[in-house]
C-alpha cells in the first residue's frame, strides 16, 4: 500500500467514525442537557441540514418515490420529516437514560391499556415512529417484557465501531426497560414458551424482512403483497394469547408523543390474526409514510416470496 492510498484509507475511516458520532451521540444526546421544547425545536432546524443521515436518507427517498408515495415536490419535506424521525428516535435512548415518570406524563399522551399483568401475551410493534418510551409505560404498569431481538452480531458493525457501541448499549437497554434478557429469534421457540408458560409478555417489531425469518406469510401492505414474519402470529394463536398492537407516533410540529394500544379481538386461525395485525401497520404508514423507517429497505420488504413455514 502506498502511503497516499494509506492516508487516504486513513482519512476515510474516521470520516466515517465522526458521521457516526455526529449521527448516534453527539447530535441526539443534545436532549440530554437541553428542555424538550427547546431541544425538539434544535432538531427541528438541523432535520434541515443534508449532512445528517444521509445515506439512509436518500435510499429512503428513492424507494418512496418508486413506489409512487413522494412526489419530487415533496422530496425536501419528506427528506426534513425523515430526518427528524430518526433523530428523535435516538434522542430517545438519552432522554430515558435521564429522565423519568414526570417527563413521560408531559410530552406522551397514551391512548388504550396496556394487558393486565400476570398474564401471557403478544406485544406486536412496527419501524414506525420512536418505540422506546413505550417500554416504560409497559414496565410502569406492570408488565415483565422478553424483547425479540436479533443476536448482536459484531461482524456487520465492521469498520464502525461508533456504531458498535451504540447498538450495544441500545440492546441493553431495551433489556433493561424491559425487565428481562431479550430473546434471539433464531433461538425462540423454548424462551418464547417459557416466558408465556410464566404469564409473562412477548413484544415484538413485527415488519422485519422476509429474509430474516424462517417462517412467513403473504399480507396486504400499501397495495402490495408482502411476506411478513409469521412464525409469532401462529405461536400466539396456538397458545390461544393476546395480541395487542401499540404505535407510538410523533406530532412533527411540537414533538409530543402519542402512544396508542389496542388488543386485538380474538381471530378464527392465525392467518386472520396477521391480516389484523398488518392491517395497523398498513394504516400507520398509510397515516404518517415518513414515519417508517424501514423506506431504505423496501426492496426487501416489497419483494413478495412464497410463504414459508
Amino acid at each position: 500500500m502506498t502511503l497516499n492510498a494509506f492516508i487516504n484509507r486513513w482519512r476515510n475511516w474516521w470520516r466515517i467514525q465522526l458521521r457516526d458520532a455526529l449521527e448516534l451521540v453527539l447530535v441526539p444526546a443534545l436532549a440530554i442537557f437541553l428542555p424538550w421544547p427547546i431541544c425538539f425545536s434544535l432538531f427541528k432546524g438541523l432535520a434541515r441540514l443534508p449532512v445528517l443521515y444521509r445515506i439512509p436518507v436518500r435510499r429512503g427517498l428513492e424507494q418512496a418515490a418508486q413506489r409512487g408515495w413522494m412526489a419530487t415536490a415533496e422530496s425536501a419535506r419528506w427528506a426534513r420529516d425523515l430526518r427528524l424521525v430518526r433523530l428523535i428516535d435516538h434522542a430517545d435512548f438519552y432522554l430515558m437514560a435521564t429522565r423519568g415518570t414526570t417527563w413521560m406524563k408531559r410530552y406522551v399522551q397514551v391512548d388504550g391499556h396496556w394487558p393486565e399483568p400476570g398474564q401471557a401475551g403478544l406485544l406486536c410493534t412496527f419501524h414506525w415512529g420512536a418505540g422506546m418510551w413505550a417500554l416504560r409505560h409497559a414496565r410502569e404498569q406492570g408488565l415483565r417484557l422478553h424483547m425479540l431481538l436479533a443476536r448482536f452480531d459484531p461482524g456487520v458493525f465492521a469498520g464502525h465501531p461508533v456504531m458498535l457501541n451504540y447498538g450495544r448499549w441500545r440492546t441493553d437497554a431495551v433489556a433493561r426497560e424491559g425487565g428481562c434478557p431479550t430473546i434471539d429469534p433464531t433461538q425462540a421457540g423454548a424462551p418464547l414458551r417459557a416466558a408465556l408458560a410464566s404469564r409473562e409478555h412477548v413484544m415484538a417489531v413485527m415488519d422485519v424482512p422476509s429474509d430474516m425469518v424462517k417462517s412467513t406469510e403473504v399480507v396486504d401492505f400499501l397495495g402490495h403483497r408482502v411476506s411478513m414474519p409469521s412464525g409469532l402470529v401462529r405461536l400466539a394463536f396456538e397458545q390461544q394469547v393476546p395480541v395487542t398492537l401499540f404505535s407510538m407516533g410523533i406530532n412533527l410540529e411540537t414533538g409530543q408523543r402519542h402512544l396508542r394500544i389496542r388488543t386485538l379481538p380474538p381471530a378464527s386461525d392465525s392467518s386472520q390474526l396477521m391480516k389484523q395485525v398488518f392491517a395497523e401497520m398498513d394504516a400507520l404508514v398509510r397515516q404518517s409514510p415518513t414515519h417508517w423507517h424501514f423506506w431504505g429497505e423496501a426492496e426487501r420488504i416489497f419483494a413478495a416470496p412464497a410463504p414459508r413455514s
